[in-house]
């Protein structure tokens, strides 16, 4: 049997979920075709640009659709994945069962009310993958077409060590958070800033511009990506793992995410915001370990930072366990075999 043929929509820029779901699939062996949706729909950060592309938004999702719709004749794939699904309409998952091919929606956020989600038309795909264990039952109970599976986050190919080993020298700092910045992220931090003031500590990522204590304002580097983004958790001493706080009238928030798949698979050493989830992903604390409270956050780094060898050991041990069992090319397996599209042996 030939490979399956794949057409994989999101964002597509390099190392974002998008990308690296298409190479997963693409490293399996499978035919891969894509359509980047910010070729028509426009990501533009500046406010003046912003309001100009909502005001053009019915215009270029037209020609998103349009081209998703063409490549679907074109192609006529095996299965179409589309990661989060933004910009989509009942329209695309009607033309995939027209052209014959099984549809799924990859969906790596943890709530719904994002611009240009469509939740009753993603639905209506043959298979919904959520990588949060609590919208289960909330998907489950909906109006809809799809099969309702639980799939977790993954790591990509630009998720892995750059270095071949570090020596306790040779960190860059003590302490990292990298991630996108919000309110409760701000508190958290600045209260763990307060309690260990001589730990060197940086945060990097999107958005924390908006940051207004000076403990946390003094200690920002910008945001990092690929490369860059795997050299720094690999170049922390200790890698904080902190999620978004609750969102929405369910309350929903966070028990993994992204960085808990990444930060190990770039051999960097993680202490987790503890949860149950966290607990059935690794063995802690073997290979990782968690904290409750910003003083427990406090007094675990000062323990570790006493403690390479302890580091050392449960980074590899970590890094074992996530991979490869944890990264996009096996959830793109998994995502070939639930839909029935994977190549026999």
């Amino acid at each position: 049997m030939t490979a399956p043929k794949v057409l994989v929509t999101s964002e597509l820029w390099l190392s974002c979920t998008g990308r690296s779901i298409a190479d997963g699939f693409r490293a399996i062996g499978g035919d891969i075709s894509e359509v980047d949706s910010r070729y028509f729909v426009p990501v533009w950060r500046s406010l003046p640009l912003r309001l100009l592309a909502r005001g053009i938004y019915p215009f270029t999702r037209r020609e998103y659709l349009k081209a998703v719709h063409r490549v679907l004749d074109d192609v006529r794939p095996d299965l179409f994945v589309a990661i989060k699904g933004t910009h989509l309409d009942r329209g695309v998952f009607d033309a995939c069962r027209r052209v014959g091919a099984a549809s799924a929606i990859y969906y790596p956020d943890y709530h719904f009310d994002y611009a240009g989600i469509d939740l009753p038309a993603l639905l209506s795909a043959d298979h919904f993958f959520t990588t949060k264990s609590f919208q289960l039952d909330f998907l489950r109970a909906q109006k809809r077409k799809a099969d309702i599976h639980f799939l977790h986050h993954g790591h990509g190919p630009s998720h892995a060590p750059v270095l071949v080993r570090v020596a306790e020298q040779e960190f860059a700092r003590d302490v990292a958070y990298v991630g996108t910045y919000t309110p409760d992220k701000e508190r958290w931090l600045a209260e763990f800033r307060r309690l260990a003031p001589a730990v060197k500590f940086e945060v990097f990522g999107e958005g924390w511009q908006q940051a207004s204590d000076p403990a946390i304002r003094s200690i920002l580097r910008g945001a990092r990506y690929a490369g860059a983004y795997a050299q720094t958790l690999q170049t922390s001493r200790i890698n904080i793992a902190l999620h978004m706080e609750p969102k929405g009238e369910h309350g929903w928030y966070d028990r993994v995410s992204i960085r808990t798949f990444e930060i190990p698979a770039c051999k960097g050493f993680m202490l987790h915001i503890d949860s149950d989830e966290i607990r059935t992903v690794y063995d802690v604390p073997r290979e990782i370990d968690v904290f409750a409270t910003p003083a427990q956050l406090a007094e675990k780094v000062t323990y570790y930072l006493a403690n390479p060898v302890a580091r050392a050991t449960m980074v590899e041990a970590a890094y074992v366990r996530c991979v490869p069992a944890y990264g996009y090319q096996a959830r793109a397996g998994t995502i070939l075999q639930v839909t029935g599209k994977a190549s026999p042996g």
